[in-house]
């Protein structure tokens, strides 16, 4: 018998290394959004999500943030870690158009974490604190991480919820405030 030829497993690893880099980059721009919200440019973000019932105990456990209202804050923030392609794959920045400089996927935004099942942080969707936004609501832009129509926000929490619990089942809300009311309540 003759052993079996070694396999080259380069690409997995680089793959894995990839996704590694990209889901960094997505909890380190959670930490900033957070980081904001608490900030005197989060004012206007932390007044709105007051008024919602939503104090500093809630922005912590589900993962709220504010993206300030630059351009380029996010990209600033992250650009001694993170190169600028590795920000626009994971979905957090995108290319400027005709050569103008790459700008932040969200800005003037109350944040929300959308996680993977197993709880990484892979995503964000944002709601306009400007009511003449034409979009009240964005979310990340399909990447190597997140799937719109694949991925459930605070799918994690819901399992655990739904373990714990002799309910029949499960209640599923479209909007992140709905989601976050409806797990308050159990």
């Amino acid at each position: 018998m003759h052993a079996p030829l070694p396999v080259d497993d380069r690409e997995d690893r680089e793959a894995s290394d990839r996704r590694k880099r990209l889901t960094n980059a997505v909890g380190r721009a959670g930490l900033f959004y957070a980081e904001m919200l608490r900030s005197g440019e989060g004012a206007k973000a932390r007044a709105y999500l007051e008024g919602r019932g939503l104090g500093k105990d809630v922005w912590e456990r589900f993962g709220i943030g504010y993206a300030p209202s630059g351009w380029t804050s996010l990209i600033d923030k992250l650009k001694a870690e993170y190169k600028l392609d590795d920000l626009v794959e994971a979905g957090l920045a995108r290319p400027g158009e005709d050569g103008k400089r790459a700008i932040d996927i969200f800005r003037d935004r109350i944040i929300f974490e959308i996680s993977d099942p197993a709880g990484r942080p892979i995503a964000f969707g944002g709601r306009s604190l400007d009511p003449n936004q034409p979009a009240k609501y964005i979310n990340s832009p399909e990447s190597a991480l997140f799937h719109k129509g694949k991925t459930l926000y605070r799918l994690k929490q819901a399992r655990e919820l739904a373990s714990r619990s002799r309910a029949g089942g499960l209640v599923v809300a479209e909007g992140y405030l709905d989601v976050i009311a409806f797990e308050r309540a159990g």
